[in-house]
């Protein structure tokens, strides 16, 4: 059984509002305050969205609240986002000049 208690490259996770997010990597902080708070890694979330999502950061295990989607589900919501955007792309083309 997989750990959920912190965010892992590639997962997708939803947050507590209910938004989507996928973690894109697992690095180090960046600035010198943050490394002085005594975490050494935090997690780079990009909103699952039609297109490019915005960016986020969080410490890499502040999964309190959050749920992680399972890789069955994972696809599921892939498809969904792409019937969406061929939907989008359809109604795009038949908008009257």
């Amino acid at each position: 059984m997989e750990n959920y208690k912190q965010f892992r490259a590639g997962q997708i996770w939803e947050s507590p509002r209910g938004t989507y997010y996928q973690v894109e990597e697992i690095g180090p902080y960046v600035t010198h305050r943050q490394a002085l708070s005594g975490k050494r890694k935090q997690a780079i979330l990009r909103k699952v969205a039609i297109g490019k999502g915005r960016r986020t950061k969080r410490d890499y295990d502040d999964v309190f609240g959050w749920v992680f989607i399972s890789p069955a589900m994972t696809a599921e919501i892939r498809e969904n986002i792409e019937s969406l955007k061929s939907n989008l792309n359809e109604e795009h083309q038949n908008v009257p000049s």
